[in-house]
């Protein structure tokens, strides 16, 4: 007989990776594929979107959480057919809202504007008939097919002769996000703009457009922090030089209505302090008996102080740090010098001088800080890296002090090999002035200058001020011109990217806030490769997007995701769906936008676009994802965090934004990792004193040795963070999940239920939901969608999150994973469903079902069942006879063919062996089984059709099935 080929896998899994196709594109879906009653419903006037207590609701006081979808650029502007496609597949998909965004745009040098006819050289212009009913249409159909819609303003590029200055450099629409502050003409076009599509009458509504219950949202340009651009180089490029002009004389006009003159503004810019006397005792360690100065060591680094006599800058001695070969540390703390009790003026320029060398002949980089004597330790104005030489040099640093309290001056020298010499150390206030000589306030030639090249903090003060005005001033007059000028009820809000808490007071009138996130870049290689360049949100250690867009969140306000970005080829793109729909639940935010959704009008979808890297279309890894996540935002499965962190701002932090060194713009060292544990708003703008350390009540954070990075979990469970793992579990008696590098993944979820798993996907994401009000153990429906990455057939990947030149030339498909399933249950009987990317039953395909004692057990292998998605039913059967355990040794699918399957270990498996034995009598293989297995991978490649059987022992127990592996 030939020899039998069959291998027991029992630690990877499936070992070659298979891709199906799946395609639920606008042509092929059917019916709502959660099988939930989502026939469509027109939104007329009782479900206008209004605010009560802080969140979204209808006008009868229902609660609204928007999933949205995006239409982008062109698409915006289908024909009627591709509109009406469009509006059934998002709703059917699950979305309940669309995000209109760069229907406004006018391309490149205004040379392909959407709402004109080509060749439009004036704004002002009507607008194209044709293109303007489409867009008309396409918002009927959304209306019609009971969609959202949230309108964005900030695609308008002036067109040549709108009169705007240097219209050539106002290519993008990140360029005019900064003008729109600056340039009067602009902003006077761009309502026009506005006014002329709100006001405009709807033939397919019969309203206008800015009357329509549907138009829910009104989104203010994003992205536009004049902090951000402050703070920035390669920001301050975008901005036209005509519009920098602009920009200058509108601060010096500015300063004038706040200073009479050159020498006021002088006077007022200087910054003086109380005394100017050295805070530091024996700088030229003149006294060695003082003990003054102290080092420490640490992580095994060796070195003392000692002084040298010969080798000085002035007096009797140097101080020489002496580190012992190769015992440097790890790390420039391991080694540093130390000394405590100066005391600074807060607010005041200081200056630290010193002279120091190595004896590293190459040189040696060493850190130079001031900080809080005492816990925290966090930095009071300084902390730099100097580099040193192998001969003396003198350093002076300026810093701004940001408190009084008793600090610790030190050299961090440790880290690479060389002693340190030091002397003449010297720190004081410094009378510096903020006014640089040759600028006037007569000759409006006052600059605002980068922050770190402001002199003094007076001056960034009333930099800062300026800043925040005009910020302010926009949104407030954007504000009055929707609701006062044109009278409409549409709700209006917006963000900035919220690089300070200036920024939060500039939006501070606005009904809600918006955040605009994302994670992930693309990058070329040298052989025409194209590579996600960033890790997953579930690496970053430090909290990523969800402490980004947390940024946003106001007390009793609400709060909506205007975009979430995550670009293709990125194998964590799902993350868009589990992680930032999960934790957007969690924090009761109001919603969440897929980015670019549609973004041309290719129809249907059949492949991804050939570069089309910041477009979700035909991700259908992705929106297989969107089923169950519908269900979740409508019925709340995540419950939201009860147990709060209010963060409060002060003014001081406004005025002096170099305090704004912390997460959530505080001056205390703050943990970004709080959104994660806790639900995060910033509550007071204008608070006496600013939070301090607001991390430090949750008790997770004052654990030895800090949070722990492998179980960061939620209140009640529901979320459970593992960042070493790159790993999220999603665990609420209506909602299970997992997302991320999932490897061999099992865990135990509540009621019972167990998820194993088994595939080598190198990123996996499944979310299963309940369909009604039942948790998923006792639901008689429930939904689940297991996906992983998406590829157009034949596609080349290189590693997990690199795709090789060729994009592919055929339909998109999914890489298959597998999954075992054990789910304690008292219903007679478990059906899975598979459904088709239509959306139907796959009634040619059927998930075999094991009956274990108390529930049952499945496995869904997408090498066997090409889908990502499965409906679970539960009943129970008329006169059902008393429930019997079936036999507990299975094989899944049975028969078996060559592509293998899988063999379902016991419900008492403690560990043992697992053997098959031939027609002769014969053990072809003996292999060992740990007790954590319930679902063993088999390859029954090269093996002979015929019957063989399946031995399991375990703990002086023995278990048989027998086993037909067909040709």
């Amino acid at each position: 007989m030939k020899s039998i080929a069959l291998t027991l896998m029992l630690c990877v899994g499936v070992t070659a990776q298979v891709w199906y196709p799946f395609s639920p594109n606008p042509s092929r879906l059917g019916q709502s594929v959660w099988l939930d009653d989502t026939a469509a419903t027109p939104i007329d006037e009782p479900h206008r979107i209004t605010i009560r207590d802080g969140h979204f609701a209808t006008s009868s006081g229902e609660r609204v959480r928007f999933l949205a979808a995006t239409i982008t650029g062109a698409a915006c502007y289908p024909d009627t057919n591709s509109a009406k496609a469009m509006a059934q597949w998002i709703r059917r998909i699950g979305y309940n809202a669309v995000v209109l965004r760069l229907w406004d745009y006018t391309g490149t040098g205004g040379q392909y504007p959407l709402l004109w006819r080509f060749g439009t050289r004036r704004s002002t212009e009507p607008f194209d008939s044709s293109q303007f009913d489409r867009l008309l249409y396409l918002m009927a159909e959304l209306r019609r097919n009971g969609l959202y819609i949230a309108l964005t303003t900030d695609g308008f590029i002036p067109l040549p002769d709108d009169g705007v200055a240097r219209t050539d450099s106002l290519q993008f629409p990140w360029n005019v996000r900064y003008v729109q502050y600056i340039d009067s003409t602009y902003r006077a076009l761009h309502r026009s703009v506005l006014e002329r599509l709100l006001t405009a009458h709807n033939p397919y509504t019969g309203l206008r457009v800015g009357d329509d219950p549907a138009l829910a949202l009104l989104l203010l340009p994003d992205n536009n922090s004049l902090f951000a651009w402050w703070r920035s180089s390669a920001l301050k490029a975008l901005l036209p030089s005509a519009h920098q002009q602009m920009l200058h004389a509108q601060w010096n006009a500015f300063l004038r209505s706040r200073y009479t003159s050159t020498v006021q503004l002088q006077q007022a810019w200087r910054s003086i302090p109380r005394s100017s006397t050295d805070r530091i005792t024996d700088g030229s360690f003149e006294d060695v008996f003082a003990q003054s100065w102290f080092l420490a060591s640490a992580n095994g680094a060796q070195a003392v102080l000692d002084y040298s006599d010969a080798d000085k800058i002035s007096g009797q001695r140097s101080a020489r740090i002496r580190i012992a070969p190769n015992a440097a540390g790890a790390n420039v703390w391991d080694v540093f010098l130390y000394q405590t009790g100066a005391t600074l003026e807060p607010h005041k320029v200081h200056v630290l001088r010193f002279w120091a060398k190595t004896t590293a002949p190459a040189g040696k980089t060493i850190q130079v800080s001031i900080l809080r004597n005492g816990y925290p330790w966090e930095s009071l104005g300084l902390t730099q890296q100097v580099r040193l030489t192998p001969s003396w040099q003198r350093t002076e640093l300026r810093f701004i002090a940001t408190d009084s309290v008793p600090a610790l001056v030190a050299f961090a020298v440790g880290g690479s090999n060389g002693d340190v010499f030091l002397d003449s150390i010297f720190l004081a206030p410094q009378l510096t002035d903020g006014l640089h000589a040759e600028e006037s306030l007569e000759q409006a030639s006052v600059i605002l200058l980068h922050p770190d090249s402001t002199p003094t903090p007076e001056r960034l003060r009333d930099a800062a001020l300026f800043l925040t005005q005009l910020e302010t001033s926009y949104y407030a007059s954007m504000y009055r011109f929707i609701r006062g000028r044109l009278g409409l009820r549409i709700l209006v809000g917006g963000g900035t990217d919220f690089s300070s808490a200036n920024d939060l007071v500039a939006i501070d009138t606005l009904d809600f806030t918006t955040a605009t996130v994302g994670n992930g870049g693309i990058s070329s290689g040298p052989n025409g490769e194209w590579y996600a360049s960033t890790d997953a949100s579930l690496d970053a250690a430090w909290g990523s997007t969800i402490y980004l867009a947390s940024l946003a969140a106001r007390k009793q306000k609400p709060l909506f995701i205007a975009s979430y970005t995550v670009p293709y080829p990125c194998p964590f793109i799902n993350e868009i769906a589990t992680y930032a729909g999960c934790y957007c639940l969690y924090q009761d935010w109001d919603g969440i936008a897929v980015f670019n959704t549609f973004t041309s009008l290719h129809f249907p979808w059949d492949r991804i676009q050939e570069n089309n890297f910041w477009s979700a279309e035909a991700v259908y890894a992705l929106h297989a994802l969107i089923p169950p996540l519908s269900t979740a935002f409508r019925s709340a499965a995540i419950e939201p965090s009860t147990e709060r962190v209010h963060i409060n701002l002060s003014r001081d932090l406004l005025e002096h934004p170099y305090l704004q060194r912390s997460a959530y713009f505080l001056p205390s060292p703050t943990d970004s990792r709080i959104p994660f544990l806790r639900s995060v708003r910033i509550d007071s703008l204008d608070a006496q004193s600013p939070s301090f350390m607001p991390q430090l009540i949750i008790p997770d954070f004052n654990r030895d040795g800090g949070l722990d990075m492998s179980a960061v979990v939620t209140e009640g469970a529901q979320l459970r963070w593992n960042q070493p793992a790159g790993q999220l579990s999603i665990n609420t008696p209506r909602l299970l999940g997992f997302q991320g590098r999932m490897g061999s993944f099992f865990q135990t979820y509540r009621d019972g239920i167990t998820i194993e798993h088994l595939g080598t996907a190198s990123m996996a994401s499944l979310l299963w939901a309940s369909l009604d009000a039942r948790p998923i153990s006792a639901s008689q429906r429930s939904f689940l969608a297991l996906t992983t990455r998406t590829q157009n057939e034949g596609a080349k990947w290189t590693g997990t999150n690199s795709l090789w030149q060729g994009w592919g030339n055929g339909s998109t498909q999914v890489e298959a994973t597998a999954v075992a399933i054990s789910i304690a249950s008292d219903y007679d009987s478990l059906a899975v469903i598979p459904l088709g990317d239509d959306g139907l039953p796959m009634t040619d395909y059927t998930v075999p079902i094991q009956r274990i004692r108390g529930g049952f057990r499945f496995i869904l292998d997408q090498r066997q069942i090409p889908t990502a998605w499965f409906v679970v039913t539960q009943y129970r059967l008329l006169h059902a006879s008393e429930q019997t355990d079936a036999c507990e040794l299975a094989v899944s699918p049975h028969p078996l063919t060559a592509d293998g399957g899988y063999a379902l270990l016991p419900e008492d498996w403690r560990g043992g062996t697992l053997e098959l034995w031939d027609t002769h009598g014969r053990c072809i293989i003996q292999q060992r089984v740990n007790a954590s297995k319930r679902a063993v991978p088999l390859s029954f490649a090269g093996t002979n059709a015929g019957t063989y059987l399946l031995i399991a022992r375990s703990g002086g127990r023995t278990w048989s099935q027998k086993v037909l592996v067909l040709p």
